[in-house]
């Protein structure tokens, strides 16, 4: 039997700036802001504190997480009697 190579994970690397990324370390979507070597700079899609995470920790977001994002955007907005429009 030989050795076959394994399928390399998915991982941060295919991320495109101003996509949507999920950061399994911290389990946290953000908007891909800049890719710095082997790490990207996320924000959240609402807005505040960027943070830096491996591309290796990072995949895209699936849709059910971007639903969810774009939920609690509109519920913070709401709170705040900001438009979420």
């Amino acid at each position: 039997m030989t050795n076959s190579p394994q399928p390399e994970e998915d991982t941060g690397r295919d991320l495109e700036i101003g996509t949507l990324a999920y950061d399994i370390r911290i389990e946290r979507v953000g908007v891909v802001m800049e890719e710095c070597g082997r790490h990207y700079a996320l924000r959240p899609p609402c807005g505040g504190r960027e943070w830096e995470a491996p591309a290796a920790d990072l995949r895209p977001a699936t849709v059910a997480e971007r639903i969810s994002s774009e939920l609690a955007e509109r519920n913070a907005n709401s709170r705040k009697g900001t438009s979420w429009r």
